[in-house]
């Protein structure tokens, strides 16, 4: 069997099974997207130093190389800002909060990106999924009312 997607500890399953979602599970979720934000600027900065560099080597010791090199970074800054702008909504929306309501519910069927619990389709990673279909059934998943994100799962009898 294989190691769980969710990263939920005994204490979360209690903090879940109560309605509640765990500080530990907030503080995951928030870690997420700081390390998403760092990459989203990171990578396309380092990107745009490489490919500066590598044309400034190319042309030499040339003004206009230079210039390329400056432009090239400050549209990787920019873009990755725009993009940030725009998926920021988002993001917040998906990281729970503290006050939010976690609602447990069956697993009734499971696709490779789904799951079905009663009459809600929820999303699910590929991984989750995966994860859902190797265990024992029946499942109780738990999940965020307000972003309906699962949080964590748990075969009951």
């Amino acid at each position: 069997m294989s190691q769980s997607p969710f990263d939920c500890t005994p204490d979360d399953l209690a903090q879940n099974r109560a309605g509640r979602v765990s500080e530990r599970q907030v503080m995951t979720a928030r870690a997420d997207v700081e390390r998403f934000r760092r990459r989203l600027f990171g990578l396309p900065l380092l990107l745009a130093l490489v490919i500066g560099g590598g044309v400034a080597l190319l042309v030499g010791d040339d003004l206009f190389a230079f210039f390329q090199w400056i432009c090239a970074v400050q549209f990787a800054v920019a873009g990755s800002a725009l993009a940030w702008r725009s998926l920021r909504a988002d993001l917040v929306e998906w990281v729970p909060r503290l006050d939010d309501t976690v609602v447990a519910g069956e697993v009734e069927e499971i696709t490779e990106t789904s799951i079905r619990v009663g009459e809600r389709w929820l999303s699910v990673s590929a991984a989750q999924a995966a994860y859902l279909t190797e265990q024992p059934v029946p499942l109780r998943v738990y999940y965020i009312e307000r972003n309906e994100r699962v949080i964590a799962a748990e075969p009951f009898t």
